[in-house]
């Protein structure tokens, strides 16, 4: 009888190459730039990361050093962290004295220290879960005989390396620690009522009373449909955006629009030229009327010239993931100013996803970017008041509860502050909406414009 042939050992695959540990080179710098660029940069970056966060030892070294000057209550800056380097016999070996300069131009500004250092924690996090796993494909090549047992101690133990790396900025701060800050307050406070920020409605009597609306949150601006919420929204655009101009600061607006395409930028024209919108949006005939014509172009130069560098604009469907994607991605490129979504309702909805869901997840997204990078978010709603009933959207008391200020337009055309987290900052105003340019007034200010015969345009021409 023929014997077996001898069992032939399988051969293994070949093990793919190691990839390196995840990192980020850039946003390690960035934190530890921001850190000595701003003082009180540290605290806001020491809420998220740590020294052992960072991946690379030459940061590590830095940021330990740095956590050492502010355990002292020095201020954090070249001078003090360059000279604990130094006490530690260690600044040699980071690159010296260059290398602490050379880390504050890694970045302009320090106000996106929030979203370096979350950039650095999560690195972290992915680290020690790649260590976590291959602690756990190591143990489960030793072939345990309480498989249940290891797989409930795993998940027990992945769970603390997840709680034990991530960190939040929520810390509980003396005000003993604050004095700096209190100071500033009073001393503002001291020196007259505070101007409109250059981000506003662009209603002279409301921006007086509302204050720096750069300030604020989420802005919610309700209304039922042709209500002009819209033309509220984009008044508010071009009178930040002529702000920005005249003051020569520098800043974006961001305006999602889900409306008609095309209609911000034919309305953007109505508004700067005092030529009717439905004429730009037919056509008319410049040579009959070359004064208009003239005006339109001009409007139109100031538009991509002017403005151009300030504003953009997305006017497809969107998901609030896309959104906030495009405001991160952008917002590193320059400060975003001004956020617009118009309109709520009219987001796009992702496949299987209950409209409830949708609106919780997207008040929290936008609420973070609001508080994150120091925006407010204006955003034009169908929603209706509770007290009135009806909520038109499932899910809508959400942006309710998360606005700083709620601005409603009732049926007789008044705007109603409903809504402040300092308390209510106007009563009910009576609007006038120039249907034709967009332009919004309260009623008393186109009555007293009207009287005296200066209902005019931005160009000096009249409205009619």
């Amino acid at each position: 009888m023929a014997s077996a042939p001898p069992r032939r050992q399988p051969s293994l695959p070949t093990p793919e190459p190691m990839a390196p540990p995840p990192s980020d080179f850039e946003s390690e710098q960035a934190v530890l730039g921001s850190i000595l660029l701003e003082p009180g940069a540290a605290r806001r970056a020491f809420a998220i990361v740590s020294s052992d966060d960072f991946y690379w030892e030459d940061h590590q070294t830095i940021c330990r050093a740095m956590e050492t000057v502010g355990s002292r209550n020095e201020p954090v800056d070249t001078v003090t962290v360059s000279a604990e380097l130094r006490r530690t016999s260690m600044l040699k070996q980071i690159g010296g004295g260059n290398y602490i300069t050379a880390l504050i131009g890694t970045v302009p500004t320090a106000a996106h220290v929030v979203r370096y250092a979350t950039i650095v924690a999560e690195k972290a996090v992915l680290r020690a879960g790649a260590r976590f796993g291959e602690d756990l494909a190591r143990k489960c090549r030793e072939n345990p005989g309480d498989v249940g047992e290891l797989f409930i101690q795993a998940q027990e133990d992945f769970r603390q390396v997840v709680l034990s790396r991530v960190k939040h900025d929520t810390e509980l701060v003396s005000w003993a620690s604050e004095a700096d800050e209190f100071m500033d307050i009073a001393t503002r406070a001291g020196q007259g009522r505070r101007p409109p920020s250059a981000v506003r409605l662009g209603i002279p009597e409301i921006d007086e009373s509302l204050g720096p609306l750069a300030d604020e949150q989420i802005v919610l601006l309700m209304g039922p449909t042709g209500s002009c919420k819209t033309h509220l929204a984009l008044n508010a655009v071009c009178s930040t955006l002529e702000e920005l101009t005249r003051r020569g600061e520098e800043g974006r607006v961001f305006v999602f629009s889900f409306e008609s395409r095309g209609m911000y930028k034919r309305r953007a024209l109505a508004w700067l030229s005092g030529v009717n919108n439905e004429d730009i949006r037919r056509g008319f005939d410049g040579e009959r009327d070359p004064d208009s014509w003239s005006r339109v172009y001009d409007a139109a130069e100031r538009c991509y010239r002017v403005w151009g560098k300030h504003i953009y604009v997305c006017e497809r469907t969107s998901e609030q993931e896309q959104i906030e994607k495009l405001w991160r991605d952008q917002h590193r490129k320059g400060k975003v100013v001004l956020g617009v979504i118009d309109y709520w309702q009219a987001m796009r909805r992702r496949p299987g996803r209950r409209e409830i869901e949708e609106y919780t997840a997207a008040t929290q997204a936008f609420r973070l970017l609001s508080e994150e990078y120091k925006t407010p978010v204006l955003i034009t709603s169908q929603v209706t008041d509770r007290q009135q009933g009806g909520i038109i959207s499932k899910g809508s008391t959400d942006i309710l509860d998360a606005a700083t200020l709620i601005m409603r337009i009732t049926p007789k055309g008044a705007l109603v502050c409903q809504k402040h987290r300092e308390g209510p900052q106007f009563s009910s105003t009576p609007l006038h909406v120039d249907m034709k340019t967009s332009r919004v007034y309260t009623e008393r200010e186109w009555q007293l414009m009207e009287s005296a015969g200066e209902a005019r345009d931005a160009f000096g021409h009249d409205n009619g």
